[in-house]
């Protein structure tokens, strides 16, 4: 099966034509779900690596960052803030708002009209 059989349908000799809204949507969607996927391995990465590399001796202390584990604070803490700087700088910059409306007049707003 090659790749132009996945964009034609079965019954059909014609290629699929793929909605513009869908694809700007999808390639949004993409975006989000590396950001998310790349917080997720720093966090668990992070966090094992650090949360469970420390000495088991009764007396030492845990290394703290502002009050808080140092396993904490840059396992969960930074990447949290890393990825609402992220995701807000993806809104305002990157992100677009597409026209939804498919040409015809909606009902509802001729009936606010009235």
């Amino acid at each position: 099966m090659s790749a132009s059989d996945l964009n034609t349908p079965a019954d059909s000799t014609e290629p699929i034509i793929w909605d513009p809204v869908f694809l700007h949507a999808r390639r949004e969607a993409l975006v989000i779900v590396l950001i998310f996927t790349a917080c997720l391995a720093w966090t668990i990465g992070w966090c094992w690596w650090d949360g469970y590399n420390v000495a088991v001796d009764a007396d030492a202390m845990v290394p703290m960052v502002f009050g808080m584990p140092r396993w904490v604070f840059w396992g969960i803490g930074v990447p949290w803030l890393v990825a609402d700087v992220v995701t807000i700088w993806f809104c305002v910059r990157l992100y677009r708002a597409d026209d939804l409306s498919d040409g015809e007049e909606d009902p509802l707003a001729e009936a606010s009209d009235a």
